[in-house]
């Protein structure tokens, strides 16, 4: 059993390959964090794939 978001896993639900077996679970908001060891050395290429990530799941 997992908890995983609805863009993961939809094609394997609608194909079969997967069962949803807790349909009417409330898991509420789930923060989703990202860790890094300093801003003064993070890469651009992180820094994108951080505002990607912001704005792909925000809402």
């Amino acid at each position: 059993i997992a908890l995983l978001p609805d863009f993961v896993v939809a094609e394997d639900l609608a194909a079969g390959r997967l069962a949803q077996v807790l349909p009417d679970l409330d898991a509420g908001d789930v923060e989703i964090l990202a860790m890094y060891p300093s801003k003064r050395f993070l890469e651009p290429r992180v820094r994108r794939f951080i505002d990607l990530m912001v704005d792909e799941l925000a809402g």
